[in-house]
């Protein structure tokens, strides 16, 4: 497998904790626990940093091995997954507002 393969896993590893992290998020703001609510902000921050590094990483391969935006399943996944975090995050999001 090329590093570049073993970054794109790895970032659709993230994501996916990244959505385990945001419904755990929606369970506490429906629930009404802070402690939870801070408990996975601190979580899905460190996913953050990591999808960010894993992302400057995986565009510095592809840039340097001059290869395009990948088109493979993994790469789809992966925009998937980026999109569902996305929707996920903006009904927390809503849930938040709404309370304030």
């Amino acid at each position: 497998m090329q590093e570049l393969d073993i970054v794109l896993a790895e970032q659709v590893r993230c994501a996916q904790l990244m959505l385990e992290a945001l419904d755990r998020e929606h369970q506490a703001l429906v629930g009404g626990s802070p402690d939870d609510v801070a408990n996975t902000s601190n979580a899905k921050a460190e996913l953050v940093e990591s999808l960010d590094a894993l992302e400057v990483r995986r565009r510095a391969l592809a840039a340097s091995g001059g290869e395009e935006q990948p088109e493979s399943a993994e790469w789809q996944r992966l925009r998937e997954l980026v999109a569902d975090c996305q929707r996920r995050n903006q009904r927390n999001g809503a849930l938040v507002k709404a309370r304030t």
